[in-house]
């Protein structure tokens, strides 16, 4: 996990980090930001704070005896100014008017018809009663549950991608909202408390230097 985390997830949190007028500030978007075909940004402070908090527990270690938070030896340092420049952006915006305090933190819905859940690959599917099946067939009517069970070797995920999943490809790509209508749970609350624990954190780190 951490070198997934390190790795894979850190560049690509990176690559989609955004410049703001100011510029020493940057923001990032969600699946409710300009990755949506409506151009909305409605989720830019909750990605925002979720992904400065993700780069902070990912590269960060906890000295509870001295109870101080500090980066790691080896953190490369366009993490450390992501952070900064991205708390930054945070503290000015979080309690302001200019965006929404929207955040899809549960959903019953597929953002598009070819993204359902389905599609992807499971190590463990089985009905209620605890039958196994497999996803060779169609979607079956009873309730089932389809999750991955531990972690799936990068080889093996590699080639789960190449097979169909209920006669379906998995995607690899998300091209937006393309439905009329996208129904998705979101709290103000929850993206307060989010930035106040990531605003917080970049704030220990400093101060811990």
């Amino acid at each position: 996990m951490k070198y997934v985390l390190r790795g894979h997830m850190t560049q690509e949190l990176l690559s989609l980090a955004r410049p703001s007028v100011t510029s020493d500030e940057i923001y990032f978007d969600g699946i409710l930001g300009n990755v949506d075909t409506n151009t909305n940004v409605d989720d830019r402070l909750g990605t925002t704070a979720i992904t400065v908090n993700a780069l902070i527990n990912t590269w960060t270690v906890y000295d509870s005896a001295k109870k101080t938070l500090s980066w790691i030896t080896d953190t490369p340092p366009d993490v450390q100014r992501t952070v900064t420049a991205a708390s930054r952006w945070l503290a000015r915006h979080i309690l302001g008017d200019q965006y929404k305090h929207d955040l899809v933190f549960f959903t019953v819905d597929s953002p598009a018809p070819d993204d359902s859940v389905y599609w992807y690959p499971t190590n463990r599917l089985e009905f209620l009663n605890g039958t196994s099946f497999s996803d060779d067939g169609d979607i079956p009517e009873e309730p089932f549950i389809g999750v991955v069970e531990g972690v799936i070797p990068e080889i093996q995920y590699q080639a789960m991608l190449k097979r169909k999943h209920f006669g379906l490809k998995t995607p690899e790509k998300f091209h937006g909202i393309k439905k009329s209508f996208y129904i998705y749970w979101s709290s103000d609350a929850c993206s307060y408390a989010i930035t106040l624990l990531a605003l917080a954190q970049h704030n220990a780190i400093v101060n811990d230097h």
